[in-house]
């Protein structure tokens, strides 16, 4: 049987994830009118929370990890966001291709460099993943890409404070 601490632990660690998530959904939506980034904003930085708060002593809840993860996911696609239009203008053969074909070629290549990255860095925290995949797929303000980065940055912080207290309740 487990004890009443524990109880309490896993009681004020899901209350501190649930709080996290409505924060970043009122944040995002204050932010942003766009249903896929408030959706797939809040749903990568909900998943990042769970992993932190539900089992702070696991690699994937490294601040580390977070925090690079989500800062590479970010930065590869705003680079190539921003390198699109001059490709696709200098460009004969992307000048006649369908821009659905297009955008998948970029999420290809973002999610690529992105994982590749991850893998040469030893970053295993998958949430961010989808967050290139977002950014990649939807054209959005560099003001979302600053949001984002400082809500998994606000996340860290928050894990920081209370890394005492933090215990594995799964």
């Amino acid at each position: 049987m487990q004890s009443l601490s524990h109880h309490l632990h896993r009681f004020l660690q899901i209350l501190a994830t649930t709080a996290f998530i409505l924060f970043t959904l009122i944040i995002l939506r204050h932010f942003s009118t766009d249903p896929l980034l408030w959706v797939v904003g809040a749903t990568s930085l909900a998943s990042s929370a769970t992993i932190l708060f539900f089992t702070p002593d696991s690699e994937s809840a490294n601040n580390r990890q977070l925090l690079l993860s989500y800062a590479i996911a970010l930065g590869i696609t705003l680079a190539l966001r921003e390198c699109l239009p001059f490709v696709t203008e200098h460009s004969v053969l992307l000048q006649h291709t369908h821009p659905f074909t297009i955008t998948m070629v970029m999420i290809f290549i973002a999610m690529f460099i992105t994982l590749y990255l991850f893998s040469l860095l030893h970053i295993t925290h998958p949430p961010a993943t989808g967050i290139a995949l977002a950014m990649a797929l939807h054209d959005s303000s560099y003001l979302i890409f600053g949001l984002l980065l400082c809500l998994a940055l606000s996340l860290a912080v928050i894990k920081t404070v209370l890394s005492r207290c933090l215990e594995n309740i799964l």
